[in-house]
């Protein structure tokens, strides 16, 4: 099957009009460029970009993987097993922002590669600004996880079961599975796709789950400091690595990490656990879900692999730092009457394990976990993103679809460096900050002044920040009175797919 590739990329010529300021000059570049390359995806939707052979996803695993304990914890069925064209498969969807309703996120817009397959936000943000109810779990070595159950409150049986959910959620995605399937079935590249990784190029809910899964399952952490010291009885380890790594174990102090945490992969076991985080809980976790008292406070214990990268922490994000993570264990665990056996303490004391660790020992427990981090996981071009990025993708750095002045300066830093058309002191004006938020130019004080009327007036909610209906108000402005940008350019860029505006 030839990969799908993209439409070769246009240079765009440089622009210079009469009358307008240097800064001036490369804005309208830059915003130039923005119709250009919109009009250019609206003419060839985007399609991904995929390795000739298909990438390998079925890697053979390290011993310490393949001992029982962990064995046990895999999650695969039978009947999905990873196979290349399936994952590969997988990541496309992963990455397509076709999978929500307004096209403006992807399954990746909660769950980035850098964040351990997490959102370094509290809380996600959704097609149309609404905010997730808890933080979104780290995805790094979720075939582990012995209970086979998945989102915070194990509300779906099995991972196949779970990728459709954000999908049809009306925060999330909100795409419904027929307009889904019917959507998908509309682009030729999935028809190869499909048939490379099910034998035909129908496309359903059952082979869009199973793909997902795929990929998913492939996001195996085995290249950490930790694996690399497992055969060598951690001797590549520091002092106060090593420290950590006998606390979180028990061998020395009270701390229960590993009853909760076990095996190398760092899951739980076959109990679902109360963390003690508070009494009453806010949030029932499992006991939402059965209504049963026994179960409130009870929730899925994730992976600890990447935890170095997956903040903020618990599944409201209440902790910004392994550091508050390891303190509350060691001192702030609340009494509840479902709290797990290993966080209540030994008799004949009673109510919650206090720990008493000392500021060295804390500090060694952070130093451990951090073994943990795999950062050629987030690397690994097996599990990036397939879809050609943008200037405006990589200048949205938060990835909220909006852009700030310090990523504005961003952006036209990327245009000078890919295509030429902005001259480098464009951006060091535009850089300057401004009392209106935004950019003002620093030339004239006629140009000055007519600047800082014109973003003033298009940052409406005031806030720094310029979103798409935002920008739509200067291209106009510049179509206006400078003539360079035509009427369609900015109505184009309501559909894109660069991770920068999101459609109406």
């Amino acid at each position: 099957m030839p990969p799908p590739v993209s439409a070769p990329s246009t240079r765009s010529r440089k622009i210079v009009r009469p009358g307008l300021t240097s800064a001036r000059r490369g804005l309208v570049a830059a915003l130039l460029l923005l119709g250009v390359r919109a009009d250019l995806r609206a003419q060839s939707p985007a399609v991904p970009v995929l390795p000739a052979p298909l990438a390998n996803y079925t890697s053979v695993l390290p011993p310490h993987f393949l001992n029982p304990a962990v064995v046990q914890q895999d999650n695969t069925p039978a009947d999905n097993p990873i196979t290349d064209a399936g994952a590969t498969l997988g990541r496309v969807l992963f990455y397509d922002k076709r999978l929500s309703a307004n096209q403006t996120v992807s399954c990746s817009s909660c769950h980035r590669p850098d964040s351990g397959f997490s959102d370094p936000r509290r809380f996600s943000v959704g097609l149309d600004g609404g905010l997730t109810d808890r933080n979104s779990m780290g995805l790094t070595n979720a075939r582990w996880y012995q209970r086979r159950t998945f989102f915070w409150d194990e509300r779906a049986a099995t991972l196949e079961v779970q990728v459709l959910q954000p999908i049809q959620n009306t925060v999330e995605m909100d795409l419904s599975l027929p307009t889904l399937v019917s959507r998908l079935g509309g682009e030729a590249f999935y028809a190869d796709l499909f048939t490379a990784a099910f034998g035909s190029p129908t496309v359903t809910t059952d082979r869009i789950s199973r793909a997902l899964a795929q990929f998913v399952r492939a996001l195996a952490s085995t290249r950490t400091k930790y694996d690399a010291g497992v055969g060598v009885n951690f001797s590549n380890f520091t002092a106060e690595e090593n420290l950590g790594r006998r606390l979180f174990h028990g061998e020395i102090g009270a701390a229960t990490c590993a009853q909760c945490h076990g095996t190398d992969n760092f899951s739980s076991g076959p109990r679902i656990n109360n963390n003690g985080l508070e009494n009453p809980y806010v949030d029932k976790g499992v006991g939402a879900v059965s209504g049963r008292a026994l179960d409130e406070g009870l929730f899925k214990v994730p992976s600890l692999r990447n935890a170095a990268l997956t903040a903020p922490y618990m599944h409201d994000g209440r902790f910004a730092t392994l550091e508050e993570v390891v303190e509350f264990y060691n001192s702030g665990v609340v009494a509840h009457p479902n709290l797990s056996p290993p966080l209540r303490a030994r008799p004949p004391a009673q109510g919650p394990l206090r720990l008493n660790l000392t500021a060295a020992e804390k500090a060694a427990l952070v130093a451990f976990m951090k073994t943990l981090t795999d950062t050629a996981l987030a690397a690994d071009a097996r599990f990036a993103d397939p879809f050609p990025q943008t200037a405006f993708h990589d200048a949205d750095l938060n990835r909220d679809s909006r852009i700030s002045l310090a990523e504005l300066t961003r952006m036209i830093e990327l245009f000078n460096t890919r295509f030429g058309s902005v001259r480098t002191g464009s951006y060091a004006v535009a850089a300057e900050a401004t009392e209106d938020g935004f950019a003002v130019d620093r030339g004239r004080a006629s140009d000055r002044l007519a600047r800082l009327a014109r973003y003033h007036a298009a940052d409406s909610d005031r806030n720094g920040k310029i979103g798409l209906p935002e920008l739509t108000r200067v291209m106009e402005f510049y179509h206006s009175r400078a003539g360079t940008i035509r009427t369609g350019a900015y109505h184009a860029a309501a559909g894109t797919d660069d991770g920068f505006a999101p459609g109406p």
